[in-house]
């Protein structure tokens, strides 16, 4: 038979034991290895990439060294960001360098190119974001090859076209019905 103080106290080491382990697996020291950093980006199918402010790579995992065209990390770490990086996107890069060292620290989404090792452009989606890491500013770039997209995208585009030009130059009376019956086009 436990005395209720015996059980409140029993209680009390508990909780005192769970925020411990809660403590514990708030720091990221203690996460297991499978979970560290590098190992989560090896796993990613998109390239991810970081690199300080100057545009030096400090990072980059093993999608994006296949997506690039290159053998090894070792051939882009410490190399800048612009070797990957079509010349006529230079301007839109140091805009938002600048911005990032005016204290912007919002994230970006945009559409870019890439350049692979053996010279051939890659439409890419970017997200960048900005993070602190031992006292400096780094930007980690999640990059996804979006080639099947653009493809999909001009094939509509093209169709489109085709019917367009077919429904001008139809020599018959075509009509293009709204699924209320009403006439759209004819």
């Amino acid at each position: 038979n436990i005395s209720k103080a015996a059980l409140q106290e029993q209680i009390k080491r508990l909780n005192a034991e769970i925020e411990q382990l809660k403590l514990e697996m708030t720091n990221p020291s203690d996460l297991p290895e499978e979970m560290s950093f590098h190992s989560v980006a090896a796993n990613i199918p998109d390239f991810v990439c970081i690199h300080d402010l100057d545009g030096k790579i400090d990072y980059i995992n093993p999608a994006g060294i296949k997506l690039l065209n290159y053998e090894s990390a070792k051939e882009l770490i410490g190399n800048s960001v612009l070797i990957f990086t079509p010349k006529e996107t230079l301007d839109e890069i140091f805009k938002r360098k600048e911005s990032r060292e005016q204290g912007d620290l919002t994230q970006k989404k945009y559409e870019a190119k890439i350049i692979t090792k053996d010279l051939k452009e890659i439409p890419v989606e970017v997200h960048s974001s900005t993070m602190k890491h031992k006292g400096t500013t780094k930007i980690i770039l999640f990059i996804h090859d979006i080639r099947e997209r653009v493809l999909r995208e001009h094939t509509i585009k093209e169709q489109s076209e085709q019917f367009r030009i077919y429904f001008e130059q139809s020599p018959l009376s075509v009509f293009h019905y709204a699924k209320n019956g009403t006439i759209l086009n004819s």
